[in-house]
């Protein structure tokens, strides 16, 4: 009986010790490991010079600066200078009166980081594949989530004509571009020396409400998600306890940006861009079976010499290159979708196909 009850005291003793040299661990090794996160991510920041292209928004948490020439410099990427119009859209030249528009929601690869104006799928499909009386308008913006593309949209919804097409062409990775799920959106308190963000969108019961983004447990949970060697598993913990999937607030917006542009008679399109990555995997990195969508992939390059085609060296974001093979499937799709007339290409006989993007 005294050797069993000693052994259960030393078993017991056992647990404890690595219970608590656990703790102790965590206590001295996470605060060194979100420093290091905290050390890496604001390289990355600062990696990236960019100047007068964004200016805080109470709304939306930050948008291009209208009537704007800004600069954005990565050393052995780009050094390029973006031209914002009088509405805070990155200008996509138009003189006349339009016969009908088509108006492009999304986020960096949309808005087009690190290539000039004129080089963006959406001023090339302007320039090279519709006519004159096609007014096309870029609405992106860099770092925006589907719900600040959603709210661009509100902004113009009530000036939606016949006819006219929205496009929204998120990545998979914008759905969880929120507060919930504050993995991507906690960077922006960092930025404040290029950009002072003091507010975030947050959809409750339909509608848009600006939230404080910088807050003592935000600037914790950033730290946190972002720290060097436990990011990865904070937020899968994070994710899993705290339930914070939005898929159903994703739907409920594009539900409402469709009916509202149909409600117009208008035509609406939700298209969603592939990353790099997800080409080389062969799947999105979200589960999207809950979406009406089209999928753009077979367009691009499933191999990493083909993706390096159409990328900059060392910056995931579309070259020249790749703008203009986004171009080519953005119309192709529009056609074969019957939402651009053929009559309004601008040669009808061009033949639009994506066979020959490097696969």
């Amino acid at each position: 009986m005294t050797k069993h009850f000693e052994r259960k005291i030393s078993t017991r003793n056992q647990l404890l010790g690595t219970v608590i040299g656990l703790v102790l661990a965590a206590v001295v090794f996470l605060p060194v490991d979100m420093y290091l996160g905290y050390r890496r991510l604001m390289a990355q920041i600062n990696a990236t010079e960019i100047k007068d292209v964004f200016i805080p928004d109470m709304k939306l948490g930050w948008v291009p600066k209208p009537r704007s020439i800004g600069i954005n410099r990565s050393p052995g990427n780009f050094d390029v200078r973006y031209h914002i119009d009088e509405n805070g859209f990155k200008t996509v030249p138009f003189k006349g009166r339009a016969a009908m528009r088509i108006f492009f929601f999304g986020d960096s690869y949309t808005f087009g980081h690190g290539v000039t104006n004129s080089d963006t799928f959406a001023n090339i499909i302007a320039a090279d594949y519709v006519t004159p009386q096609v007014q096309v308008i870029n609405t992106g913006a860099t770092g925006y989530g589907l719900i600040q593309m959603y709210g661009r949209f509100l902004e113009i919804a009530d000036r939606l004509k016949k006819n006219d097409i929205v496009v929204f062409a998120p990545i998979s990775s914008n759905l969880r571009r929120n507060l919930d799920d504050f993995v991507f959106v906690g960077q922006f308190i960092f930025l404040k020396k290029q950009l002072n963000v003091t507010h975030f969108p947050q959809y409750v019961d339909g509608s848009l409400k600006p939230v404080k983004l910088d807050t003592l447990l935000n600037r914790f949970k950033t730290l946190l998600f972002y720290a060097r060697f436990s990011g990865r598993i904070s937020i899968r913990l994070y994710r899993m306890l705290l339930k914070t999937d939005r898929m159903d607030e994703a739907r409920a917006m594009l539900n409402t940006a469709r009916t509202l542009t149909q409600k117009k008679g208008a035509h609406f399109v939700l298209i969603f861009l592939p990353s790099s990555t997800e080409c080389l995997k062969g799947r999105y990195d979200v589960d999207l079976s809950g979406f009406d969508y089209i999928d753009p992939r077979h367009y691009f390059p499933t191999r990493a010499s083909g993706l390096k085609n159409i990328t900059f060296p060392r910056d995931p974001h579309w070259n020249p290159k790749g703008h203009a093979l986004v171009a080519r499937a953005m119309v192709d799709i529009l056609v074969t979708q019957k939402k651009l007339a053929v009559k309004y290409l601008s040669d009808s006989h061009i033949k639009i196909s994506g066979n020959d993007s490097g696969k």
